[in-house]
């Protein structure tokens, strides 16, 4: 596929340069849409400033493009923009509709309009369309159809206005041409200004009538002059002839209307109906570029060359950049090239193209109306066409004297003229001249290898290898005459040659032997079997038999990521490579293989990196063809093309990133700082460069001294944001790296953030005074502390002496209350169990004596159950309050409902009141809110409440039990008829151990603990105990308990 043309470079020498030379396609185009620049479509004017930003006269304003972003700069009421200069410090200049005026940067760094016509008296109203601005020194120049204001640039950067050139009629056109301005006026003629005054040139009236669209300065001082009638003239200030050309006729018919000189010396000429031609300075013919040719329209308002020669067009739909300085030219499916190009070849002094669709031969045709160009019959353009009987893949050409042979996928085919007649009917993939034999011609098939003979016309296969059976695309010969195959997806092949039979030993290498998986591109340099493959260049190590990368040719080819696909090596153009790494497309040449390293360019080719080619073929006259997918692609190294211009990276914005985004002013002194708070450090940086070869192929590197450690690595992106920055000084810096990998000018930008005031240098005065103030303080602290201290002291003696004391009277007064409870303890038990040894000691007596009556010792028997179980309470009661008083009592706290306890309370007590003859009236509400409790523990409460009633009431009385809801919980009342208490009984009553005055009615037996118990355990349950009473009239017995749907923790907090 990709080695096809060795013999024909051979023959490269004697063929005539003047044909290759000539061959021209397309240059490249890059259209801007309204959409992108977000505007209208028509545009009237272009300039480019010192920076190399490029600036547009727009019908709704000036549009400002850096490469990356457009920007508009509308003039008042968003007149149309119809006139843009630039002087020599780099001040745009803008005339529009009735207003005319600067771009001045604002105190953010912006770019603003800024009038100089609002400044002209009142008796310049009305001024009309602004149609060009020229800039001589000092001065400038603004004209209108009536008047050239004249303004003059101060020193400090203001504008005065000096006089008004008044035209008797109308004035026409003005041009700027040797320092000196030219200008027409309707009915008068052509003048220069000359001391701000009009002079009429000696010639001048012979332009009453003739409108001028164009002055172009040649470089011996004489001057071009194009007319809308007449077309072009050469003239001096004293004489003028007229300059015939080839499209004379064309530039009357299609509306010349502007002009502007390339780099190179040659004119361009934009027209309303028919887009740009290029002529040379004599006026011949070069190229026309128009909507065929992929501009978005005919209609050129505006030509500007750049800083780097490149041409822009303001038309009337869009903006367009064309590469006509370019030393590259296209040829595509506009030019009838179809298909992806597999080979070249130039046979015959005619360049012909393999493709995936056939075979093309590259032809000069006349000029025709099919271009929509009525041209004179001399001019031609160069069209392909189509070698008929050819339309398969074309891999490859041979050829001598008399015949070209195209090896494609139908067979081979010999060529004549536009005809192709099949002379071989085998599927060709390769076909290369034998180095030893020129008549003879390996051919890889897609099923093996042949050898054939040319003789003349005739093709005449010899012999097929037998064992060979893979596809074989390419194929490289050693100077021994052995052959190396390159296959699909099979390795390498190794035939060692021995003698005239084609069935030489076959040695097969693959993974096994160094190479990667994928498709084997075979190449010969310097006699050496070279290997490109999809995982970089590899050369054959003999001594061990294997294959190793090669390094010779740069660390580009022996990368691993490098698809290497095409090496080509000619004694007169070198030797040239083309690779490719990700979706970029690498060309190299190098004057010498064995110095490749040294020689190796790259540079001038990424220009069309981006193209799909992988098919070099150099000829002589310094011309290059690269092929592949994306179509054909000349280069003429002739045409001188500053690629490594000089161009500058430009910070475009830098914002504070705020609520209120806070632009940062750009200052173009960047020796000056900018100011900032300590609060604005957050900031964003947006930059771009002023080269324009390709949308996104300009990458950028920055540095923030002060915060970054370095540069940062190359990259296309072209914001960056810092946050959280400390205060300090700063200096931003930004670099870019064009397409060429050229290095612009860096631009920077220094500010400071300034120190909160708590770092300032009063704040800091003030930290010193604190500190000395804060140590004094301490001091006085510490020595008015050990005063404290001494005196806390001594109180804390006094304190835990009458704390002593205090303790040793509580220990005396605790050791008096047990021993009283030892003492009620000991008669409270000892009165029950001396009556119990009692009964024991008669119920023995009985039983020793024969005496024993059963009915008496069953009574004796009730009475010590019934004084077993007296005591059983009392111990019980004794231990419960001593639980209670010590903290050891456990609760186990619900909800429940009062009224099921006083039910249940019911039926036990229920035989001591009748046996006192007291009525018990009980009023319980088993719908009575829930409260929080213990249930054992309320059950205690009552019986001890109830059975304290009915204790301390007379017989025949009456004992109630009744609640009362309330707000917050639920009170239970046990009331009575008994004998009441007195002041001072109601004042020890909840008391341990304390004997009432009362006695109870029947001569029943008081621990003295039952209502201290009651009044403990209701405490606990975060409620309360009440008595009211008076001496004889009786007494209410009240506790209560909280209510559980009042309380917002169902888990009662308990005191324990």
């Amino acid at each position: 596929m990709k080695s096809t043309i060795m013999y024909s470079l051979l023959c490269l020498i004697y063929f005539s340069p003047l044909a290759a030379q000539d061959e021209q396609g397309e240059p490249f185009i890059r259209n801007y849409f309204p959409q992108e620049y977000r505007a209208q479509s028509q545009n009237w004017s272009i300039v480019q400033d010192h920076r190399g930003l490029m600036y547009f006269g727009n019908n709704d304003g000036v549009l400002e493009f850096d490469g990356i972003r457009w920007r508009l700069i509308p003039a008042p009421n968003r007149t149309s923009i119809r006139a843009l200069a630039v002087d020599e410090v780099g001040t745009i200049y803008v005339g529009a509709v009735g207003e005319f005026g600067i771009l001045k940067t604002d105190s953010t760094g912006i770019r603003q309009y800024y009038s100089l016509s609002a400044s002209l008296d009142s008796s310049f109203k009305g001024i009309t369309d602004i149609w060009e601005i020229s800039c001589i020194a000092d001065k400038i120049y603004f004209r209108s159809n009536k008047y050239f204001f004249v303004f003059r640039r101060a020193a400090d950067g203001s504008y005065h206005f000096v006089k008004a050139i008044i035209s008797d009629t109308q004035f026409h056109r003005s041009y700027l041409i040797h320092n000196t301005i030219f200008v027409r006026q309707d009915k008068r003629g052509l003048y220069i200004i000359d001391q701000d005054t009009l002079h009429l040139l000696p010639y001048g009236k012979e332009f009453a009538n003739l409108r001028i669209y164009g002055m172009l300065p040649f470089k011996d001082g004489r001057f071009l002059i194009a007319t809308r009638e007449k077309n072009l003239f050469v003239a001096t200030r004293s004489s003028f002839a007229a300059m015939k050309t080839s499209v004379d006729d064309w530039l009357i018919q299609h509306q010349l209307y502007y002009a502007s000189k390339l780099k190179n010396g040659n004119m361009v000429l934009g027209t309303i109906l028919g887009g740009v031609v290029e002529l040379s300075e004599d006026g011949s013919f070069i190229r026309r570029v128009d909507k065929s040719s992929g501009l978005l329209d005919d209609n050129i308002w505006a030509t500007y060359v750049d800083h780097n020669g490149i041409l822009w067009l303001a038309m009337n739909n869009g903006i367009a950049r064309v590469e006509i300085g370019s030393p590259y030219s296209r040829f595509s499916e506009l030019h009838g090239l179809r298909g992806t190009v597999l080979s070249l070849t130039r046979w015959n002094n005619t360049l012909y193209v393999g493709t995936s669709r056939g075979v093309y031969r590259l032809n000069r045709y006349p000029s025709s109306p099919e271009k929509d160009v009525p041209l004179s019959s001399s001019q031609e353009i160069w069209k392909f066409e189509p070698i008929a009987g050819i339309t398969a893949q074309c891999w490859s050409f041979v050829d001598n004297e008399v015949s070209l042979f195209a090896g494609t996928a139908q067979g081979v085919f010999r060529i004549t003229g536009q005809q192709a007649q099949m002379v071989d009917n085998r599927s060709v993939r390769n076909m290369m001249r034998s180095k030893r034999n020129p008549n003879q011609v390996w051919v890889g098939l897609s099923d093996g290898l042949a050898l054939c003979r040319i003789d003349k016309e005739q093709w005449v296969r010899v012999e097929e290898h037998r064992t060979i059976k893979e596809e074989v695309r390419t194929i490289a010969e050693s100077l021994n005459g052995d052959l190396w195959l390159g296959t699909r997806f099979k390795g390498v092949i190794h035939l060692k040659r021995e003698g005239d039979s084609l069935n030489w030993p076959v040695t097969r290498y693959d993974r096994a032997n160094g190479l990667p998986i994928g498709e084997m591109y075979m190449y010969e340099v310097d006699g050496r079997p070279l290997v490109g493959t999809t995982s970089g260049l590899f050369r054959y190590d003999v001594d061990h038999n294997h294959f190793v990368r090669e390094t010779l040719f740069g660390p580009l080819l022996s990368d691993s990521a490098t698809v290497v696909h095409h090496f080509l090596q000619h004694p007169q153009f070198g030797l040239w490579m083309t690779a490719q790494v990700g979706e970029r497309f690498e060309i190299l040449h190098a004057a010498s293989s064995s110095r490749a390293i040294s020689y190796t360019v790259r540079n001038p080719f990424l220009r069309i990196s981006d193209f799909r080619v992988n098919i070099p073929y150099p000829e002589s006259g310094n011309i290059i063809w690269f092929g592949g997918a994306d179509g054909l692609i000349r280069y003429d190294g002739n045409i001188q093309y500053a690629w490594d211009s000089e161009f500058y990276a430009l910070i475009r914005k830098a914002v504070v990133m705020n609520d209120q985004r806070q632009n940062i002013p750009i200052l173009s002194d960047t020796s000056r700082h900018v100011m900032l708070a300590h609060y604005d450090n957050n900031i964003r940086f947006e930059f771009s460069a002023s080269s324009y070869e390709r949308d996104g192929s300009n990458q950028f590197q920055y540095y923030l001294e002060g915060f970054d450690p370095g540069w940062s690595e190359w990259s296309t992106e072209f914001r960056k944001d810092y946050t959280n920055l400390p205060d300090g000084v700063f200096r931003f810096r930004v670099r870019a790296r064009n397409l060429y990998e050229q290095v612009s000018v860096e631009d920077q930008l220094r500010f400071v953030i300034r120190s909160p005031w708590f770092k300032s240098w009063w704040a800091f005065g003030f930290y010193t005074a604190l500190v000395f103030l804060c140590i004094y303080v301490i001091i006085h602290y510490r020595e008015r502390r050990l005063v404290l201290a001494n005196d806390n002291l001594e109180r804390i003696i006094q304190q835990r002496t009458a704390e002593l004391k205090q303790k040793n009277v509580e220990l005396e007064n605790l050791n008096e209350k047990k021993n009283e409870y030892l003492g009620i303890v000991a008669h409270d038990l000892r009165s029950p169990l001396t009556t119990i040894m009692g009964y024991i000691d008669l119920l023995i007596a009985d039983a020793e004596t024969d005496t024993f009556k059963p009915k008496e010792a069953v009574k004796d028997l009730v009475r010590i159950s019934r004084i077993s179980h007296q005591m059983s309470h009392f111990i019980r009661e004794l231990l419960d309050i001593s639980a209670i008083e010590s903290g050891k009592i456990r609760l186990e706290v619900l909800p429940d409902n009062l009224g099921t306890i006083i039910r249940d309370a019911e039926p036990l007590h229920r035989r001591a009141a009748n046996q006192k003859n007291i009525a018990m009236d009980y009023e319980y509400d088993p719908t009575l809110p829930d409260t929080l409790m213990d249930r054992e523990k309320i059950k205690s409460v009552v019986d001890n409440l109830i059975n304290n009633a009915i204790k301390y009431t007379y017989p025949g009385g009456k004992v109630r039990v009744y609640h009362e809801v309330r707000d917050q919980d639920v009170v239970t009342h046990v009331e009575d008829t008994g004998q009441g208490l007195s002041d001072e009984d109601k004042q020890t009553v909840f008391m341990s151990f304390k004997r009432l005055s009362a006695k109870p009615t029947a001569g029943e037996s008081s621990t003295g603990l039952g209502l201290a118990i009651v009044k403990k355990i209701i405490e606990i349950h975060n409620g309360q105990t009440l008595v009211r009473s008076n001496k004889g009239q009786g007494s209410t017995f009240s506790f209560s308990l909280p209510r559980a749907d009042k309380q917002s923790d169902k888990n009662l907090k308990v005191k324990v």
